[in-house]
């Protein structure tokens, strides 16, 4: 229950800020239903995006694996996403590897228990001013076929 309550006052505060980006003019509201645009195509049944449940190849098989096969890319994902975000005019921020016990902690709340689940090990953050440059950004990412890009719930 305070996970919950946590969870709402993130939302809430998050929701505000969009709200206000939202409103900042109506060419912001072009860029935003261009960036949205984007998205759906790259989501829908047609697009790029991995549909199904997201799961990591059998291969891994152990958590140790996982993590192992994480630490291996991390320099090669974080290389690629800020050689994108970089051209775009973006600013690229890296991060390490997802800590153990936060993905544990996900595995035995959220997975069943199911260490397969966890795609989302590599982590940065990729910054741009306008919606525009983000649609920009998100498509060259779908665009490059060395990347999977997994369906997320809208």
């Amino acid at each position: 229950i305070e996970a919950d309550s946590m969870v709402q006052t993130d939302m809430q505060a998050y929701d505000k800020i969009w709200l206000k980006l939202k409103g900042k003019g109506e060419e912001d509201g072009e860029d935003l239903a261009k960036l949205k645009a984007c998205w759906d195509e790259i989501m829908g049944e047609d697009g790029v995006a991995v549909h199904g449940r997201k799961r990591q190849p059998e291969c891994f098989g152990t958590v140790e694996n996982l993590f192992h096969a994480a630490d291996t890319i991390n320099a090669l994902f974080h290389s690629k996403l800020k050689r994108i975000c970089i051209a775009l005019g973006g600013k690229f921020y890296k991060a390490d590897v997802k800590g153990e016990d936060r993905a544990m902690q996900k595995v035995f709340r959220s997975y069943k228990e199911d260490i397969l689940r966890l795609t989302d090990l590599n982590r940065c953050s990729l910054v741009f001013k306008t919606f525009d440059d983000i649609r920009e950004c998100l498509a060259a990412i779908a665009a490059d076929p060395s990347i999977v890009v997994l369906k997320v719930p809208s």
